[in-house]
């Protein structure tokens, strides 16, 4: 699915098979879309202190809102 660029279904087939850091990196690389991102492993992990939803956060949204100079992001 990643060579015929499927990236969405890709990232669906990681979390099915239980890699959410796969499919996290999937929708952060390909898809960009960093909200998606944080609903899925908000979801799976059922928490806001999550690894990967901390993750998400640290090394995604914070360096995108300092480099945009984001105040809502980084609050």
């Amino acid at each position: 699915l990643l060579k015929q660029q499927k990236y969405g279904q890709a990232a669906a087939f990681f979390l099915i098979a239980g890699k959410l850091r796969d499919c996290l990196k999937q929708l952060l690389k390909h898809e960009k879309d960093f909200m998606l991102a944080l609903f899925v492993a908000r979801l799976y992990e059922g928490s806001t202190q999550g690894v990967d939803y901390l993750w998400i956060l640290k090394e995604n949204v914070l360096p995108l809102a300092e480099e945009q100079q984001n105040q809502w992001l980084i609050s």
